[in-house]
């Protein structure tokens, strides 16, 4: 499994980014330092908040 994380430009806590949903946006992966727009969902596995649609900015 591959996964990343966002940090968001408002300082809040990192974001969860599992790999589907890159594959999805047509992204292998991020790289460190670059801009993405996203927005979140509650994961229905963890309950925690991860990327649900990303793109490049």
């Amino acid at each position: 499994m591959h996964f990343d994380f966002i940090q968001p430009n408002d300082g809040s806590k990192d974001v969860f980014v599992h790999a589907t949903a890159l594959e999805w946006a047509g992204m292998r992966g991020l790289a460190e330092g670059q801009e993405v727009s996203f927005d979140t969902t509650e994961d229905r596995r963890s309950g925690k908040i991860a990327v649900n649609n990303i793109e490049t900015a």
